[in-house]
């Protein structure tokens, strides 16, 4: 892929990841950031479904499956921390890969 293609397909990745968060908003607004994986899963998944429908030359799948993976083995370590977060403190100190792919 081409450092413009790349460029275009970041920028789109973003503003589409952003607009699921508004178009899924009520149906999965979080009680308590420790739900925080669920909504950023829902605005995950319409970015990669938008992406390859919009960039099919891109193998955007693969990209999707590479991140995915990504969490899963960052979820894997002895030291990975629990999604449970009960205070703003443990909620910015845990933001992480693994909650915002994490499936």
């Amino acid at each position: 892929m081409n450092r413009g293609k790349r460029n275009i397909f970041s920028i789109a990745s973003v503003v589409v990841h952003e607009i699921g968060h508004q178009w899924f908003g009520n149906i999965v607004t979080m009680n308590w950031w420790n739900e925080l994986w669920l909504k950023e899963r829902f605005a995950s998944y319409i970015e990669y479904e938008i992406s390859m429908k919009s960039y099919p030359e891109l193998n955007v799948k693969i990209h999707q499956l590479c991140n995915i993976f990504y969490a899963m083995g960052e979820d894997a370590f002895e030291t990975t921390h629990p999604m449970a977060i009960n205070d703003k403190e443990t909620f910015l100190r845990i933001c992480s890969s693994i909650s915002y792919e994490k499936d």
